[in-house]
C-alpha cells in the first residue's frame, strides 16, 4: 500500500483520520467508519466465534505480565493450522479477519452504488427500484453508505420510472 493510499479511508476513500491497524498501518479509515468498525468489533466480541465475522486473540503461551502486548496469539475463529497468528494482546481483534471484513464491506458498497443493470423498459423495473430503495435505506442505517451517495444513485434510477 502506498503512502498516498494510507491517507484515504479503505472503505469510502474519504480522508482517513485513524488507522485500525496500529502495527502496520494497513487499515486507514475515516472517522465515520472508525466508529462503525469499533461498534461492530464490540458487537462481535460478545458473540460465539462461529457467529461472528472477526476473530480475537487467544494466547498460545503464558502471558508475561510485564509485556502483555507481546504475547504469541492466534485467532479464535479459525483453526490453528490455518494461521492468523501474531504477536500482540490477548483479546485483540485478528487483523486478518478485520481486513477481510472491511473488504467485504467495500464489495457491498461497490455493489449497492453500481448503476442499474435492469432495463427501465422491463416490466419489473419499478419493483427493482423499490427493492434498491430499501437496500439504500438499510445501508444508510448501517452506516455503510452516506445519504448523499444513496440519493445520487437512487435519483438516476427514479428518472427512468
Amino acid at each position: 500500500m502506498s503512502e498516498l493510499d494510507k491517507t484515504k479511508c479503505r472503505i469510502c476513500r474519504r480522508p482517513a483520520t485513524a488507522n485500525m491497524d496500529p502495527d502496520w498501518g494497513y487499515l486507514p479509515v475515516c472517522a465515520h467508519h472508525e466508529k462503525y468498525l469499533d461498534e461492530a468489533l464490540l458487537d462481535f466480541y460478545y458473540k460465539d466465534p462461529q457467529d461472528r465475522l472477526v476473530g480475537f486473540g487467544l494466547a498460545l503461551e503464558t502471558i508475561n505480565p510485564e509485556q502483555p502486548d507481546l504475547t504469541r496469539v492466534r485467532c479464535d475463529k479459525v483453526p490453528l493450522k490455518d494461521g492468523h497468528l501474531w504477536i500482540g494482546s490477548v483479546s485483540a481483534p485478528c487483523m486478518t479477519c478485520l481486513v477481510l471484513y472491511v473488504e467485504m464491506i467495500v464489495e457491498d458498497r461497490k455493489r449497492i452504488l453500481l448503476p442499474s443493470e435492469v432495463d427501465p423498459d422491463n416490466l419489473d423495473y419499478q419493483k427493482y427500484v423499490a427493492r434498491r430503495g430499501k437496500e439504500f435505506k438499510r445501508f444508510i442505517q448501517l452506516g455503510l453508505i452516506s445519504r448523499d451517495e444513496a440519493l445520487s444513485v437512487f435519483d438516476r434510477l427514479v428518472r427512468n420510472v
